[in-house]
């Protein structure tokens, strides 16, 4: 927030950066000019002017980048990640250039003996080749590598390098803990969805729920998950914590341009002003296949608008019509006509064996008949007593009575098989003639449901609304909104 109070101001500034600005604004050449010291002291000096460093503290208190720069990275994942490597970098870069200045300037101080430089560099060595040393030294030693190949040699260089080591445990674990919460971040998301999957599976477990039923409602919710991406439940808390003036502005870019291009809205497109407030009033619904949005007979005090998906109308299907989801009936119906069929397959073997048994003894019926007929009746004895004789065996004669029975028994089943089929037949015939066509049809988005309970009056909108002439089913997962009559009003 903005503070205007001048004593709140000085307050937070004397808190903050007062100290800082202190010591950087400090001439420190003109007071080496203008006081004498000795040469201790002079060496001293010397080591404080380290602190106009201080300086370059106040780029923090600077925007580098505008508020649209900002913007644009923030909303790119891999640019918030590469800016956050950059600025560990910096910082790292930063703290080991001031301190190999710092171990440098100690290392050159004349009059103390030997000291590392003296030690571990050439006589005429220039100030790069100090300084690359200087930053090879402090690099290692704040990285906790130390190879010990230059090494503090007075008192002076000791007392340095354990302030050192103690600043680079500090800077190290800060660098190495933002780095980790930087690469964590990066799947944040899929970790997220994975935990969801997970307590899915568990509470699906828990309940004891069928596979069927389990696999419709984890396909509904991945593409649940798939599509807003979180952002549904974190919409509701921010629209929370906005201001009525913000919130109506966010929600009248969300639902705006589908407000203005409704047909039934048209006397509103001029006031923009109640289009917003009408904003904030509007639901959002995402269905599955087979889930209803109107029915007949229901009361239509609402109006949908499909967003996106498929529906089907229809004027005269009845009420109960298809209840459950379609997703869930496919998944029963699946694996209960595989059993069925086989069950279809082996009676339909049986029928077939019993007609062909029915048929042949027919033609064989009607040959014997036939040849009777032609024959004259002297010769029809003649020929039964030829038989009688042939055949007058006890064996054959029980043979013929058997199978005589048996064809009985395939005859009258076969019958009894055509007249079932037949009966069927009727009844299906009947009950298609005597049903009404069913008129129905599918839309796409955009579309619109419900807006005939606008044309009655206002004055009679708080009396009972009238009722749906129309069921409509998606036939898709589809994306809704939802306004009531009374919030148009």
């Amino acid at each position: 927030s903005l503070i205007a109070e001048p004593k709140q101001i000085a307050k937070i500034y004397s808190r903050r950066w007062l100290f800082l600005d202190v010591l950087a604004g400090i001439p420190w050449e003109l007071v080496n000019s203008k006081v004498p010291w000795d040469v201790q002291s002079a060496q001293l000096f010397k080591m404080l002017r380290l602190v106009r460093v201080m300086r370059l503290l106040r780029f923090l208190r600077v925007d580098i980048f505008n508020e649209s720069v900002k913007m644009y990275i923030e909303i790119r994942p891999t640019l918030m990640f590469a800016s956050g490597i950059l600025r560990l970098l910096f910082i790292l870069c930063a703290v080991t250039h001031w301190a190999a200045c710092a171990w440098f300037c100690i290392g050159s101080r004349s009059g103390v003996g030997q000291t590392w430089v003296t030690k571990h560099l050439p006589l005429d060595f220039s100030v790069s080749e100090g300084y690359v040393y200087s930053l090879y030294y402090t690099l290692t030693t704040m990285t906790t590598v130390g190879y010990g190949d230059i090494t503090p040699v007075n008192l002076g260089e000791i007392c340095f390098s354990l302030l050192l080591l103690l600043i680079a445990t500090v800077v190290f674990a800060t660098v190495m803990g933002y780095l980790t919460d930087m690469i964590a971040n990066v799947n944040s998301e899929r970790n997220q969805q994975a935990e969801k999957i997970l307590m899915l599976s568990n509470y699906m477990t828990w309940r004891n729920i069928p596979p069927h039923l389990y696999k419709a409602i984890r396909r509904h919710l991945l593409h649940l998950w798939e599509t807003n991406k979180g952002y549904d439940s974190y919409e509701d808390q921010l629209q929370d914590h906005l201001t009525p003036v913000l919130r109506r502005e966010l929600r009248f870019h969300i639902f705006g341009r589908v407000l203005r291009n409704a047909p039934f809205l048209a006397f509103l497109r001029d006031f923009e002003v109640c289009l917003k407030e009408l904003a904030t009033k509007v639901s959002m619904r995402m269905l599955s296949r087979g889930d209803h949005i109107i029915r007949i007979g229901e009361a239509s005090d609402r109006i949908f608008i499909l967003v996106r998906g498929k529906v089907r109308i229809s004027l005269n299907e009845s009420l109960w019509t298809n209840p459950a989801s379609e997703e869930l009936m496919d998944e029963i119906w699946s694996t209960y006509a595989a059993k069925r069929r086989g069950a279809n397959d082996a009676n339909g073997e049986v029928f077939l064996e019993g007609l062909h048994t029915a048929m042949m003894h027919r033609k064989r019926q009607k040959a014997i008949d036939a040849a009777v007929n032609q024959s004259s009746y002297a010769s029809a004895f003649k020929t039964v007593d030829a038989t009688h004789s042939l055949f007058s065996a006890k064996t054959f004669v029980r043979a013929e009575e058997q199978l005589l029975v048996q064809d009985c028994r395939q005859r009258r089943a076969a019958r009894f098989i055509q007249m079932r089929w037949r009966q069927k037949l009727r009844a299906r015939r009947a009950r298609l003639t005597s049903q009404p066509i069913v008129c129905s049809m599918s839309i796409e988005a955009p579309a619109y449901f419900g807006e005939s309970c606008l044309c009655d009056p206002v004055e009679k909108w708080d009396e009972k609304p009238p009722q749906c002439m129309y069921s409509a089913r998606c036939e898709m997962r589809s994306e809704v909104m939802c306004i009531l009559r009374s919030d148009i009003g």
